[in-house]
């Protein structure tokens, strides 16, 4: 045969989805076609490490990528969520926000222009970074534009700025000798797995919700492995996953949060677009009847699963903005006072008004109203008092004359530590010779219903034990839930195909009809 000619050519190492066939077995001028076969693969990328060898002149590796991409449907922007969804900081601190993307098959949709602006307390730059200032207040308004492809959404968080913060915890995964400021260790709080650092560097530029460079260098790997987070304030949680791979592969990874599954076969290049680049994802937990944030990490194979980072937040604004009455204003038995007040147009659908006539050692109630039921803000939240001589309250009459009167809105909530009462300065109410009006119920009286609209869906409290049958619709009338039964009952709504959006909740309860409106 001539100088250079290789005989008894083979290949070697070939997966299913690849089939590599040498054009001859020996000779100097030997191509290899490469022929794939994509049925049963899922959209994603896959990599397979071929071995090309002869008789008489050794081998050699060489790399095969696939990438398998849906082509027949054309992303669209579908969804975006803001995370998360309610905070409160200290003056001077700082909260990463996070703006998720999706199109309409759920996925993170890349490519996307997003966009931030916050109402007022402070600065929050383009990554989603708000620094709050030395004013103590709120709650603000965080904003998120998110556009592509034409079509713009946005969604709001709402911040408060506060003396003391909410819950907050930060903890690198990795190799702790970097020593992150502000960053906390793994170690005291995973079992299981090791350290991993990578080669290469990992980019961050323009990731929401990223972490600082260094968090994304290093990740805790290995299957399985558990991080366990003891002594949490009750109340629901954000919890944010920081992830990054070195290398352009097909893994298979799961996670999940106090036992529920929010990620399942998972590969981190696929989300974020290719190796050695950053993402962040959030997920919402629940920790009104436990302290503890359990999450376990999955994979298919031994080192087949890792994470960068973790951030808890609890989702805590302590904020109701009361607009008017702002405080010292003079009233007579029988005005009408126009009650007006700003709250997070997510999460409530029904607040308590209250007057003191004691500069708030004591309290009564005015009324329970509907309250948030409009994203106009000059409507947000609105309540006209005609002012009585007299309130009743069980056994008790209160009258209203007063030089220290205070008005205040509270939520009815599960759990009150989440959006405490906010009250106003003393107002004065002058007597007259008015004829008593009716007194308000007593204050310690609850609706039959409250709707709480949550990060995953819709929760429905039924506080009676009558028979009851909940239906829920869209603002274009299609039926989203339907439940009934009798007693009382929590029910779980998940987030509606028809996206965010004004939804009427129904409820028929013996021979009474409520309703329910809310922007979920």
């Amino acid at each position: 045969m001539a100088a250079g000619s290789l005989t008894g050519v083979l290949i070697g190492g070939q997966k299913s989805w690849l089939t590599a066939t040498p054009s001859a077995t020996s000779g100097n001028n030997i191509a290899i076609v490469n022929a794939v076969r994509i049925t049963g693969l899922r959209v994603g990328i896959y990599r397979d490490t071929i071995t090309v060898g002869s008789a008489n002149g050794g081998s050699k590796n060489f790399v095969v990528t696939l990438t398998v991409r849906n082509g027949s449907v054309q992303p669209v922007l579908t969804s975006v969520e803001v995370s998360p969804p309610v905070f409160t900081v200290a003056a001077g601190g700082t909260v990463t926000f996070l703006a998720t993307p999706k199109n309409q098959t759920a996925a993170i949709m890349k490519g996307v222009s997003i966009v931030w602006s916050a109402s007022g307390g402070g600065t929050i730059s383009q990554t989603g970074i708000f620094t709050a200032g030395a004013a103590i207040g709120g709650a603000h308004a965080i904003v998120v534009a998110a556009s592509a492809g034409g079509v713009t959404l946005r969604d709001t968080a709402f911040l408060d700025i506060s003396n003391t913060t909410a819950a907050y915890k930060r903890v690198d995964c990795g190799d702790n000798t970097l020593a992150v400021a502000g960053w906390e260790r793994d170690d005291p709080y995973v079992n299981g797995g090791r350290d991993w650092t990578f080669p290469g560097a990992i980019s961050t530029a323009g990731i929401q919700g990223g972490a600082p460079a260094d968090i994304y260098k290093s990740v805790r790997r290995g299957s399985p492995h558990v991080y366990t987070f003891t002594g949490l304030p009750n109340g629901i949680y954000t919890v944010r996953l920081h992830f990054a791979d070195g290398v352009d592969s097909v893994r298979s990874m799961g996670y999940s949060i106090q036992n529920v599954n929010v990620l399942n076969g998972f590969s981190i290049a696929g989300a974020a677009g290719g190796a050695n680049v950053a993402l962040a994802m959030d997920f919402s937990a629940d920790l009104r009847l436990t302290d503890t944030i359990t999450i376990n990490a999955t994979g298919t194979g031994v080192s087949d699963v890792m994470e960068a980072g973790i951030e808890i937040m609890e989702n805590r604004a302590t904020a109701i903005t009361l607009i008017s009455p702002v405080g010292g204003e003079t009233y007579s038995v029988g005005d009408v006072v126009p009650i007006r007040w700003h709250a997070d147009l997510n999460k409530l659908s029904q607040v308590y008004i209250e007057y003191s006539p004691n500069n708030g050692r004591s309290w009564v109630l005015i009324t329970q109203n509907q309250g948030i039921m409009s994203s106009d803000s000059t409507q947000w939240g609105h309540f006209m008092w005609t002012i009585p001589a007299v309130i009743t309250e069980g056994a008790s009459t209160i009258t209203t004359a007063t030089q220290t009167g205070r008005i205040r809105v509270r939520p009815y909530f599960a759990n009150p530590g989440v959006l405490p009462a906010v009250t106003i300065g003393a107002i004065s109410i002058r007597g007259s010779n008015a004829v008593s009006l009716p007194g308000a119920q007593s204050s310690l009286s609850a609706p039959d219903f409250f709707v709480y609209a949550r990060t995953n869906g819709l929760e429905i409290s039924v506080n009676s034990f009558e028979s009851f049958e909940l239906s829920v619709y869209t603002v274009h009338g299609a039926l989203a839930y339907f439940a009934g039964g009798k007693g009382r009952t929590i029910f779980t709504m998940p987030r509606h195909s028809a996206g965010r959006g004004f939804y009427a909740i129904r409820m028929k309860m013996a021979d009474r009809m409520y309703c329910r409106t809310i922007l979920f």
